[in-house]
């Protein structure tokens, strides 16, 4: 597989799904620690049969063979592979915006959490006004996915078969 950068960081780009469709990008290893290497993982596809195509942002740091960690290891990509870091604020997101968009968001608002709100609706920067209103969370949500499709393009994940 020829190589394709994301972000800076070399890796391999290919297809996520068995017709040629979504993406799949690995980043080569990175030494973090003594004999600690990370490999970082982006994905956008469809999967098990669903209707839209979600984006995630995986990790894996290994021992020699051996997998010490795996999964959502966000703090760790921030701190090892910085320069993907602003994929990050679009884990989850499918291509209608974020999971479960203005109940996740209005529920940890409510609850007091504002962090994990403006986590779930992808605002870092959101009052909690801004959080507990239906109304400003729907009238964002066309610029956040013009923003995640921006991204898309300028990473080269997309859900067109391979040509």
């Amino acid at each position: 597989m020829p190589k394709h950068e994301v972000n800076g960081v070399l890796g391999t780009l290919s297809p996520a799904n068995a017709d040629g469709s979504g993406t799949y990008w690995t980043s080569d290893f990175r030494q973090i620690g003594d004999g600690e290497r990370m490999q970082v993982y982006v994905r956008y596809s469809r999967y098990g049969g669903k209707k839209h195509a979600s984006f995630a942002v995986t990790a894996e740091i290994r021992r020699g063979r051996k997998v010490d960690a795996c999964g959502c290891l966000h703090d760790e990509i921030r701190e090892h592979f910085p320069e993907l870091a602003p994929l990050l604020r679009f884990h989850l997101l499918d291509d209608t915006g974020p999971l479960h968009y203005i109940a996740n968001t209005t529920y940890w608002a409510r609850q007091g959490e504002l962090d994990h709100a403006r986590k779930s609706a992808c605002w870092p920067d959101a009052t909690e006004a801004q959080l507990l209103s239906e109304t400003a969370l729907t009238a964002r949500l066309p610029a956040l996915l013009n923003e995640f499709r921006a991204m898309l393009a300028e990473t080269g994940m997309n859900m067109e078969p391979a040509k």
